[in-house]
């Protein structure tokens, strides 16, 4: 069953969100602070970028990263990057970074990446700093709008909400080595980071934390002969906070001489520990806890192949984690295909799915307590349109048609909707500079 998406493009407050009044106004603000950064305080040496990105979504039912049911226009990115050429064998740089997604973000400015990168021999190289953990073909450039000709990145390997807990502070030793006709680049990283407590990261934990607490409590009851009718039957969590987790894994991509096939394998493993509240309702009831959580492996294999116009690339995460002794696995893939129509135009299709509960048996319908069996699942198909409207500024327009719910946030969806068939659009503008 399809479902009407209540969208206007000619909704006379469009434009007027698209080239608001503020962004014009941080816009000129990044210009100035580049050039004042650059030549009055750096010199000629640095070479500064910046881009600025405004977006608008909406969704015929459940409110998907943002308040999007209904149309939304939080919806916003931007950053001002600088690197600089020390000498022959080092290069420094970072990158502030805002956003506003929902409630992510509210455009608060933050360092975003900051490293030194040091020539050892040859291609050999040594990065100290904050990163994002190289992870697939696309977390560590997921930033630059430019290069991708979708709006979102397949959200079944590359999740927005987590976003920012994928950056890091440690090392990578990084370089590349010839292999089968081909160039082999690999990375070595290891180092930590931390979630604030404050992190979409550390509300969505509820769905994985809560079912325990939930089923243990209820055969508590159970046994201690409480009716069915009078026990708790939904969870949330409350004031979850977790300790510096430790990360250490690598990454191999593998590209062909004529640049055609590009392959790939990423995995990194990490430990920390949950701590916070369960509320279990009806009945107000608080369970505080204490939850080792460990990612045993969290892996990416990638392909890619280039042919004439077209791109085709395929991706699929494992996630196999352990909570207090509980396995957890969880399962996404993507395939996509890129059409470049002429050289200002690009068409996209992709096809995604994502299983949260994979320990429970794929397919199963099995859900948390208190939520239907299309929390289980999620299935995406896409369909996207680049336009690059010139060589500083870049549209995008893009259409989702949705079945299940496993990956909608619990705090933006406090009542649950029994659709499983949903649909979404996007669009955003790009500029850089």
């Amino acid at each position: 069953q399809t479902c009407a998406l209540p969208i206007s493009l000619l909704d006379p407050g469009f434009p007027l969100a698209v080239i608001s009044i503020w962004m014009f106004r941080l816009f000129i603000f990044s210009v100035y602070l580049i050039i004042s950064l650059q030549q009055t305080l750096f010199g000629s040496e640095w070479i500064t970028h910046g881009f600025l990105s405004k977006g608008y979504m909406n969704s015929s039912a459940h409110n998907y990263l943002a308040e999007s049911n209904g149309g939304t226009y939080q919806f916003t990115e931007y950053g001002i990057n600088f690197m600089r050429q020390v000498n022959k064998d080092l290069r420094v740089g970072a990158q502030l970074f805002g956003r506003d997604l929902g409630d992510i973000g509210n455009s608060r400015l933050n360092l975003d990446w900051m490293y030194a990168d040091l020539r050892l021999s040859g291609s050999l190289r040594l990065r100290v700093g904050k990163m994002f953990t190289p992870m697939g073909f696309h977390s560590e450039g997921r930033d630059i709008d430019l290069l991708r000709s979708t709006v979102l990145l397949p959200q079944s390997v590359y999740f927005d909400t987590f976003r920012d807990n994928f950056a890091f502070n440690g090392v990578v030793l990084q370089g590349d080595q010839p292999l089968l006709e081909g160039l082999l680049d690999f990375k070595l990283f290891r180092g930590g980071f931390n979630m604030a407590d404050d992190a979409p990261g550390m509300q969505d934990l509820s769905r994985f934390f809560g079912p325990f607490f939930l089923q243990a409590t209820q055969a508590q009851m159970t046994q201690a002969g409480v009716p069915q009718a009078f026990q708790p039957n939904r969870y949330s969590s409350q004031n979850l906070w977790g300790k510096p987790t430790e990360i250490q894994g690598f990454r191999f991509v593998w590209s062909s001489a004529n640049q055609d096939w590009r392959m790939g394998y990423s995995e990194f493993s990490a430990g920390s520990e949950i701590n916070g509240e369960i509320l279990l309702s009806p009945g107000a009831i608080r369970l505080p806890f204490s939850a080792p959580l460990r990612i045993n492996k969290f892996s990416i294999l990638s392909a890619e192949y280039n042919w004439n116009r077209f791109k085709a690339t395929f991706e699929r995460l494992d996630n196999k984690m352990n909570l207090a002794g509980n396995s957890l696995i969880m399962e996404g893939y993507y395939h996509q295909l890129e059409y470049r129509l002429d050289e200002t135009k690009e068409l996209s299709f992709s096809y995604s799915q994502f299983y949260p509960f994979v320990e429970k048996g794929k397919g199963s319908g099995w859900a948390p307590p208190g939520f239907p069996d299309h929390r289980s699942y999620q299935t995406d198909r896409g369909l996207s349109l680049r336009v690059d409207l010139n060589n500083h500024a870049v549209l995008k327009l893009e259409y989702h048609w949705m079945n299940g719910t496993a990956q909608l946030r619990e705090v933006l969806n406090p009542i649950w909707q029994d659709q499983r068939n949903w649909e979404m659009f996007l669009i955003k503008t790009t500029i850089k500079f």
